[in-house]
């Protein structure tokens, strides 16, 4: 058994009280006998362990009355102990005078009391504490007090600061929650069942639940990672996740440190609404404030590599016009003369002047020998003769060259130019239905493997070709995959043309 000096306390909004020594002065007190009105200073609180928890008495002139809520009455056993013939204690706010005795907010349970003029010092709203013998009500399934004391306690305000007080040098949290419940239940009566973030109740309930989470987690390591998603889980229970968030967030944090896989502690940080990202814990909007602030630097980076390539990028003139007509003719001349000339002629493309190099490149083409020239050869030669070794691509037929020009070419214009003279190799009059789908085939596998400015295109020449407007990879990867096989080319387009 534990006893501590606390006074007991009461709860429940009121209505003023009639002339109660109207009702009661027929009866008087016997000679010698004690006043059933009590002070506070008799009070002593006692807690006891039982098999069904720890219980709390109140100790009042030599007896131990076991502590109850006054909704209890309305039943006949509280915690599976029979009420009937059990010394039981209530503190409650005094609503009004019955006909034979007075009763508390929040129970229709009555208090009996039998000394003239007990209650005519009592007005609506007083904070008590009663005592007495709980007795069944005949052919009812609810409980009266036979009273043996009251004692009149102090108002809302001094009586929480004194409760929590005590309750802190006791280091005992459950009675500081126990607190904070009885400050939200009094705060709802006196305003009427609101209560706003700034009302005093409100402020007083959550000091008492912030005393009661920090004795809680005082004596819990932080390695202890089972201790402290019971604090968070504690601290969420009694502030509300919007207001405890932070707090639990904290100790969150220490039991997934301990144990990343912890699933309670990850399953309560995902209702708070965080996610993990990039190795910690975050709110949703600042992960997608990271992803864009990611996104906006990636693009920066991009385009100012792409503005350098652009800048880099420009035709080579460096031959007169003597020299270039001289060295073309010497060129196309040797490409002319057999198979070692055409591929030295080919080793020689990406270096020579823009205007041999366009020229050389369709000399090739008409030679039918560009496969000799590969992508990877002529990345060095200008973006013009890029753009036109592309088309010489598309135009012999060598249409896996110009994907991996689009897939590997630094500059996006070259790249984009190739896309759309991939796009015109599967469309035009002389492409047969083989042509087409292998075109398609190609842009469908690019989305999946190119981003930046040439996504979008991608998207729009597919539309062009099949008459489906879907968007990146995985839409068009499925659409090829389920219906690859109807596709037969662009003049003759299934549904959505």
């Amino acid at each position: 058994m534990r006893k501590d000096a606390r006074a007991a306390g009461a709860v429940g909004p009121a209505l003023s009280v009639l002339a109660a020594c109207l009702i009661f002065a027929a009866v008087a007190r016997p000679a010698g006998a004690l006043s059933v009105l009590g002070r506070e200073s008799e009070l002593t609180n006692e807690k006891m362990e039982r098999q069904a928890g720890t219980v709390t008495f109140t100790r009042f002139r030599g007896k131990l009355y076991r502590r109850i809520r006054a909704s209890d009455l309305q039943g006949l056993a509280v915690d599976g102990t029979p009420l009937d013939n059990l010394l039981v204690c209530v503190e409650g706010r005094f609503d009004r005078v019955t006909t034979g005795g007075f009763r508390v907010t929040g129970s229709q349970g009555e208090f009996v009391v039998r000394e003239a003029g007990a209650l005519v010092t009592f007005t609506g709203g007083d904070n008590l504490w009663v005592g007495g013998m709980a007795q069944r009500v005949p052919q009812k399934q609810q409980c009266y007090v036979a009273v043996h004391g009251i004692v009149k306690l102090g108002g809302d305000f001094e009586l929480f600061e004194e409760r929590s007080k005590a309750f802190v040098a006791d280091k005992d949290w459950e009675a500081l929650i126990e607190l904070g419940r009885w400050i939200e239940q009094v705060g709802m009566e006196v305003h009427g069942g609101v209560l706003d973030r700034t009302n005093r109740y409100n402020v007083a309930k959550e000091e008492a639940y912030r005393e009661a989470i920090r004795i809680r987690s005082t004596p819990v390591a932080a390695t202890d990672a089972d201790g402290q998603y019971e604090i968070a889980a504690l601290t969420v229970k009694l502030l509300g996740q919007k207001v405890g968030r932070l707090s639990a967030l904290d100790h969150l944090l220490l039991a997934v440190k301990t144990d990343p896989e912890h699933g309670k502690a990850t399953l309560l940080l995902k209702d708070l609404g965080y996610v993990q990202y990039s190795g910690r814990w975050m709110l949703v909007d600042e992960r997608d404030r990271l992803l864009r602030a990611q996104e906006e630097e990636a693009a920066r980076l991009r385009a100012e590599r792409e503005a350098e390539i652009l800048a880099k990028d420009q035709p080579r003139q460096s031959l007169g016009p003597r020299e270039r007509i001289r060295r073309m003719l010497e060129l196309e001349w040797s490409a002319r003369s057999g198979p070692a000339s055409l591929k030295d002629v080919a080793s020689r493309l990406a270096g020579e002047d823009d205007a041999i190099a366009r020229r050389l490149i369709w000399v090739l083409a008409n030679c039918g020998v560009t496969t000799l020239v590969r992508p990877e050869d002529i990345r060095g030669a200008s973006a013009d003769v890029r753009r036109d070794f592309a088309m010489a691509k598309a135009w012999a037929g060598e249409l896996h060259d110009v994907a991996e020009m689009i897939r590997t070419d630094l500059n996006p214009r070259v790249r984009e130019h190739a896309v759309k003279v991939l796009a015109a190799a599967g469309a035009g009059e002389d492409a047969d239905e083989r042509r087409s789908r292998e075109v398609v085939g190609l842009l469908v596998d690019l989305t999946g493997q190119v981003e930046g400015p040439v996504s979008p295109l991608l998207d729009n020449v597919l539309g062009d070709l099949t008459g489906w407007r879907l968007s990146g990879h995985e839409a068009w990867a499925k659409w090829w995959a389920e219906s690859g096989a109807d596709y037969h080319g662009p003049r003759r387009r299934g549904p959505g043309q």
